[in-house]
């Protein structure tokens, strides 16, 4: 088998879901053919965040069917995507196209990367119509307005430096202006731009512009954002909301404990709604901390400085044209943070940083020259190592559309206390110790959530999706993890830990070493004889009756199905067994025939409620 084989069926195994889409792709000779429909999960996939696409699997029941003519496929392929009338970028390398070849016939890969916000929209035929993103569910068509969007932002790498026409000097609040005035000159004492008049500060803030074609002047967006008073900054934007609000624990009568919102009482700008808000945030926290003059921070701990940053990402990342928020909340298990507007680089770029492409590129210098906000895309891989530092749970950075907005949740919940370790141990017995820390945090989060997905698990413990991939198929081969479900619905929980107290060696991490010494043909595997009812005769009948597989090397699928209902029709073969067998790896029969045979009703497990015990066996359950 190869690598790439053995790493998709992996996946089709394990049930990622929302960047993974699997077509049969036949066509209508049986050869194959490039599915219409896959240029809809093209545009989705593009337009959200990447993805992998496979012709040649069944999408409901991952059977491998295999494309018998994969150059004509391939052909068509690179066709349509070189083709504007088909598809509207073609963001695909030769690389990112691979034939994986099958017992069945090839599998066709296709590698489809995230579009840059210049790229945006990937769409077929027409933007308006034509635009495609990905969801829980599936793809889905964008609608009008979200998709002038997307033109929108390809167009303008700020989208807060344009003249607000009408706007004045008198719609901005004096107040605020004026604190504004007071930190700077406190962060930056004797700052040239500090002797400057209203206007003038306000111009090198990039708060104020002039129209040179026609002479007008006035503030910018930014500038009513940061600086506006409520009314003209709600003229400016209808959708325009703040929100914060410290909500009570469970149970509580209160809806909250504290609020602050665009409710007339005050400016509702966005410098005085970061003033009044991060000291709330802050407030009690149990780490070290003292203030100076009400706002100025010394010795400040990771913690704090994940939050200011947190905060001021949240307001200047914002895409205020959307019809959802603001919103702050501090809740009794952590902070959440919400800003309309996805992100405009990759999540996993967001995480790692190093790449910064602000939407409000005036807001982040104002925030700047006070002493908040970082530059390069360090915000948010300060904020995950903060909370790595305190030993809690990942931050949890999400993407969701219909309308678009991110949200950031930051848990207190500490996936590796003392009382979770302690029931682990109690779980899953001393071996629990001895694993990789990575494994334990993973199994740490399964036990908190009860049932958990592969994207749930991805946020918990910030793994990157691959390694994440690989960790899960390790645990579940040592019967530490069970998967339920299949495709979009795959679940994991803890797996029984009985067979863990009894004997506390771990097993392989591969299924083809599972049995490193297995003996000699004629022999009978130890537990065999006992395991079929009979004796070596018994073992040399089913060597006998499997010895075409071993000596062709390759079958057609449908005679190898057949002969493995030969050899499980009377007894329960375990996955080694059959693998010594036939000759073939566990993995490969596992992948290819036996999941799907059990679908199929064809297999019975011998513990069919725990699929990833090791001593499963499977048996024919058409009786003769």
């Amino acid at each position: 088998m190869t690598h790439d084989l053995e790493l998709l069926l992996d996946r089709l195994q394990l049930g990622e879901n929302a960047d993974f889409e699997l077509k049969a792709a036949q066509g209508r000779d049986g050869q194959g053919a490039v599915p219409r429909e896959l240029w809809e999960s093209y545009s989705a996939m593009a337009n959200t965040d990447g993805g992998v696409i496979v012709l040649g699997v069944e999408d409901k029941t991952h059977r491998v069917l295999g494309i018998r003519n994969s150059r004509k496929v391939l052909k068509a392929l690179w066709d349509g995507l070189n083709d504007p009338n088909t598809i509207s970028r073609n963001l695909c390398r030769t690389a990112d196209v691979t034939a994986i070849p099958t017992e069945a016939g090839d599998l066709i890969r296709i590698q489809v990367p995230r579009a840059t916000r210049q790229q945006r929209p990937v769409y077929i035929r027409n933007p308006i119509g034509g635009t495609y993103r990905r969801g829980h569910e599936g793809d889905y068509k964008v609608g009008e307005a979200d998709t002038k969007r997307m033109l929108a932002e390809a167009m303008e790498d700020s989208r807060d430096s344009g003249l607000l026409e009408g706007f004045t000097l008198e719609d901005l609040d004096a107040a605020s202006l004026q604190a504004y005035r007071n930190l700077f000159r406190s962060t930056k004492t004797g700052h040239p731009w500090l002797s400057l008049d209203d206007k003038g500060l306000l111009s090198k803030l990039g708060g104020w512009t002039v129209d040179r074609p026609s002479g007008n002047e006035g503030p910018t967006l930014a500038g009513v954002l940061m600086f506006g008073q409520f009314r003209p900054i709600h003229e400016a934007l209808p959708h325009y909301l703040v929100d914060y609000q410290e909500l009570p624990g469970k149970g509580a009568p209160e809806r909250w404990l504290d609020r602050v919102t665009t409710d007339g009482m005050w400016s509702g700008n966005l410098f005085d709604f970061y003033r009044v808000v991060y000291p709330k945030l802050i407030h009690g926290l149990k780490v070290p901390f003292r203030m100076e003059e009400g706002h100025h921070r010394v010795d400040e701990t990771p913690v704090h400085e994940a939050l200011r940053e947190a905060l001021v990402n949240t307001l200047i990342h914002g895409d205020y044209s959307v019809s959802v928020g603001i919103l702050v909340q501090r809740r009794p298990d952590g902070f959440l943070f919400r800003n309309p507007g996805n992100l405009r680089v990759s999540l996993d770029q967001a995480l790692e940083g190093g790449l910064s492409d602000c939407r409000n590129r005036s807001l982040q210098k104002m925030f700047q020259m006070i002493g908040e906000g970082e530059q390069a895309g360090s915000g948010l891989p300060k904020i995950v190592s903060a909370w790595k530092g305190q030993h809690w749970k990942a931050p949890d950075l999400e993407e969701r559309t219909q309308p678009e907005h991110t949200v950031l949740f930051l848990s207190q919940a500490s996936l590796m206390s003392e009382d979770t370790l302690a029931a682990l141990d109690a779980e899953l017995g001393p071996s629990f110790r001895t694993l990789p820390e990575a494994a334990r945090l993973l199994l740490a989060a399964t036990m908190e959530a009860g049932v958990t997905t592969h994207l749930q698990l991805k946020a918990v413990t910030g793994l990157h999706a691959a390694d994440l991939t690989q960790l899960l198929k390790d645990l579940k081969l040592q019967g530490l993890l069970v998967p339920e479900g299949r495709g979009r619905g795959m679940q994991y929980r803890l797996a029984n830990p009985q067979h863990l107290t009894e004997n506390p060696q771990h097993l392989p991490l591969d299924p083809q070493h599972l049995s490193p010494n297995p003996p000699p043909l004629g022999v009978l595997p130890a537990g065999a004889a006992e395991a079929m009812g009979g004796g070596p005769g018994s073992w040399e009948r089913l060597e006998r009756l499997a010895e075409p597989a071993r000596k062709a090397g390759k079958l057609p699928r449908t005679q190898m199905e057949k002969l493995l209902l030969e050899l499980c029709r009377d007894q329960f073969l375990s996955l080694q067994e059959l693998g010594r067998l036939l000759d073939r790896k566990p993995a490969t029969l596992q992948n290819h025939y036996l999941s799907q045979m059990v679908r199929e009703s064809l297999l019975e497990m011998r513990f069919a409620d725990k699929p990833a015990h090791p001593q499963q066996a499977y048996r024919t359950t058409e009786q003769p």
